[in-house]
């Protein structure tokens, strides 16, 4: 193993000292000794520990579908190149996706986060699928940006949401979304279709937004 192999570890295990094994064979000396993945299948994996994935870039697919993450995950920096799926996964702590780029489809379908949910800056090139996801803590998506459609149908936002001068490019697609907490769209763009449908129990913030929002109370 070395850096940019492709790796299949589906269904592992992760305590500390073996996540850090793996992740150190990774490490591309010739960029700063940064991560660098092909391939990565870790589909129904369990980290136990904090899973440092920050800086890391995944050059093929990156599938997490079904894992759990018991302690924080950190992939803020990362770059995914190519397909990123977080289906199903469990965040049960922080998910920080900090400036991170996804340059094809990221697809969080149904994930959940228990701890604060950060993708501030991050940046979506592809199609972003966060269908029927729910974060049961704050959830920062500020100044984000989406370049291709983001479906955020079904998701549930428990606490806080901001989407604070987030950018969306294309259509924006909040069907039957349940915003429970204070709601923030402050400043943000739409330049596609705009979002409607979702219900609010907090208070919703509108503050000089770029375009429409149908929000039915």
């Amino acid at each position: 193993m070395s850096a940019g192999a492709d790796i299949d570890l589906r269904g592992t295990t992760f305590p500390d000292r073996l996540f850090h094994s793996v992740l150190d064979a990774l490490r591309d000396q010739s960029a700063g000794g940064l991560p660098r993945i092909g391939t990565a299948r870790f589909e129904a994996a369990v980290f136990e520990g904090t899973a440092w994935f920050e800086e890391a870039t995944f050059t093929g697919s990156a599938l997490f579908t079904s894992a759990t993450f018991r302690d924080d995950a950190w992939f803020e920096v990362a770059v995914f190149e190519d397909t990123a799926s977080f289906e199903n996964v469990a965040f049960e702590k922080y998910a920080g996706f900090q400036d991170a780029v996804f340059e094809s489809t990221a697809r969080f379908t149904s994930a959940t986060v228990d701890g604060k949910a950060g993708f501030m800056k991050a940046a979506f090139e592809g199609a972003a699928e966060l269908t029927s996801a729910t974060f049961n803590d704050i959830a920062l998506f500020e100044e984000a940006v989406f370049r291709d459609s983001v479906r955020f149908e079904r998701a549930t936002f428990k606490s806080t949401a901001s989407f604070a001068a987030a950018v969306f490019e294309r259509d924006a697609l909040f069907g039957a979304a349940a915003f429970q907490g204070h709601t923030w769209f402050d400043e943000a763009t739409l330049k596609g279709a705009p979002v409607t449908a979702a219900a609010f129990e907090g208070y919703p913030g509108f503050e000089a937004p770029a375009f429409r929002f149908d929000a039915h109370l």
